[in-house]
């Protein structure tokens, strides 16, 4: 439907043209040219400008457009101030006195959807589901 109403509008749109171009003398003539230079042309497509690289010339090619992009929208880093570390003093870290069990690991596998989207690891839980198995299940509540 909406390429129909598409063409059509096209259509009277250059019905449109062409009797505009017949009510002047030279109107046709310009269509007439118009459709042997102009109309089987592809439009060209849109350049990116050149630009001022940083020295003083301008950046033409497509690298060095990148080099120049890259140097002004990602500077080096600052140079960090490290004269004051060696003074902090830092707080005693905390212990949790928390161990995981079993069950709890079991419940974090099977909780979520099989499908679902993986967490930081990137193993889906439906693999993680397969693995349930005793030995697995130690080893995942050993690492904690």
């Amino acid at each position: 439907m909406k390429v129909r109403t598409i063409r059509k509008a096209k259509a009277l749109a250059f019905r449109e043209g062409v009797y505009k171009a017949s009510l002047k003398p030279t109107g046709v003539w310009r269509l007439a040219r118009w459709g042997r230079e102009k109309s089987r042309k592809l439009k060209e497509l849109p350049q990116f400008p050149a630009i001022k690289d940083g020295t003083g010339g301008k950046a033409t090619d497509f690298d060095g457009k990148v080099r120049a992009l890259r140097k002004t929208l990602f500077p080096p880093p600052p140079q960090a101030d490290l004269g004051d570390i060696a003074t902090v003093r830092y707080l005693a870290p905390i212990e949790l006195p928390y161990v995981v069990t079993t069950r709890e690991v079991s419940k974090a596998i099977w909780n979520p959807a099989a499908d679902k989207a993986p967490g930081r690891t990137g193993i889906p839980n439906r693999f993680l589901r397969l693995l349930t198995g005793e030995p697995i299940m130690g080893a995942v509540v050993h690492l904690f």
